[in-house]
């Protein structure tokens, strides 16, 4: 039996394999007497420390492993070159079950084409009767030639193997040091929000009256399967709040959904006063407080209990779209189960300072460039009415079926 563990392919594309979602979803389906000779693995709907620990079921131990997807998870990655498993980082390979098929056959080939024993025994044999000064008739001298060509060929097969399993191992710990990078950035920010806080409750107790200011609030993590859809604003991007506003009703008229729409700002009396028409939240709130149920909100103390427990686990709501335009972090605040983020700014000159940023992930004010995601139009007239601009904005149905495939994965979560 040949498992290939997919969410995106099509059974009948693959007629002679069991597909599954996940890796716990084909052993449960796999009947226990059957032997997996093979279990190639796409994209899983579980998370990688559940299909690693899935992998490592007695009755895959003697199965071929390989990984095939453009951009592999990291730890996914590691665990199965720790399995002897095989990683591609090219989705072509699952054009057709005979590209497949040619991969499984090609592993097992060099596998036992490396199985040179036999060849050097012989050269040892012919070494020998050098030494002794033999004379040898031409048929074995064929015979030595052969057995020398086919383990310089093992030899160059083996090289071969050993740096294609290099660049595979230098892009998993580049992706490794990435990641610790993130966390290094994430434990700063919050050691400095941390120090902030400390630092203005000694005031507040040396001054008496003087009030809690954090500036920078850490990353929140969130683990639930709510789809999350990030926007990370760069360069105050001109009509964004608009923009969005016409995405809630894009996602809630054209796509059936109940989303929330959540602004996270820079503490500032001067946005909270641009913005004083729109409800303003904080963890400080009590459940039962209508404000923390509104479908558009902001807010200036983005805190786990706030992000998390208050807002993002509203039943009411089965989307939330995230907009992050805090100013002490290019990384949208909100981390873990969400989309892609998608970046706002007015033009390139905004982001040309980042080195290889997502251009393909940019949604750009009055002119599209290229490369970018999409772009906001500019009306003639701009509508006065708040309620005409959502309206008109909402209009733009292309930009928003654009922003959706920017997001990713989540786009299509139910």
């Amino acid at each position: 039996m040949k498992a290939l563990i997919s969410k995106t392919i099509q059974p009948d594309r693959f007629p002679d394999w069991l597909i599954a979602a996940s890796v716990k979803d084909f052993l449960a389906t796999a009947p226990s007497a059957l032997t997996v000779e093979a279990v190639v693995i796409h994209d899983t709907e579980e998370d990688a420390p559940e299909a690693i620990a899935a992998l490592k079921d007695p009755r895959l131990q003697d199965a071929q492993l390989v990984y095939i997807n453009d951009e592999p998870d990291t730890a996914l990655a590691m665990a199965i070159t720790g399995l002897n498993g095989t990683i591609y980082a090219d989705s072509y390979l699952l054009e057709s079950p005979d590209i497949l098929e040619g991969i499984l056959t090609s592993g097992t080939d060099l596998m036992l084409a490396d199985d040179v024993s036999g060849d050097k025994n012989i050269l040892r044999a012919f070494h020998e009767s050098v030494s002794e000064g033999k004379n040898l008739p031409s048929a074995t001298l064929k015979i030595v030639a052969k057995s020398s060509s086919n383990v310089v060929a093992a030899y160059e097969r083996s090289e071969e193997e050993r740096r294609e399993q290099a660049e595979v191992s230098v892009g998993i710990l580049s992706d490794m040091n990435n990641s610790l990078a993130d966390l290094k950035t994430y434990a700063h920010n919050s050691k400095a929000a941390l120090a902030a806080a400390q630092a203005q409750l000694q005031s507040a107790h040396a001054g008496g009256n003087a009030g809690l200011r954090i500036m920078n609030f850490p990353p929140v993590n969130y683990q639930g399967n709510k789809p999350i859809y990030r926007v990370k604003d760069l360069g105050h991007m001109k009509y964004l709040t608009s923009f969005m506003l016409g995405l809630r009703d894009y996602l809630q008229d054209r796509l059936n959904m109940r989303p929330r729409l959540i602004f996270i700002e820079s503490p500032s009396e001067v946005t909270r006063t641009h913005y004083r028409e729109f409800t303003w939240v904080d963890d400080s709130m009590s459940d039962g407080d209508p404000a923390l149920h509104a479908p558009v909100v902001f807010t200036s103390k983005p805190t786990a209990a706030l992000l998390l427990d208050k807002l993002i686990k509203d039943n009411r709501y089965n989307a939330v779209v995230c907009v992050d335009r805090t100013v002490h972090s290019h990384s949208h605040m909100l981390i873990g189960n969400a989309s892609r983020t998608v970046y706002a700014a007015n033009g390139l000159s905004s982001v040309a300072g980042y080195v290889n940023f997502p251009l393909e992930r940019l949604i750009t004010s009055h002119t599209r460039y290229s490369g970018t995601l999409t772009y906001v139009p500019m009306f003639t007239q701009y509508p006065d009415n708040s309620n005409r601009r959502v309206s008109a904005y909402a209009q733009l149905t292309s930009q928003y079926e654009a922003l959706m495939e920017g997001f990713g994965s989540a786009a299509t979560r139910s």
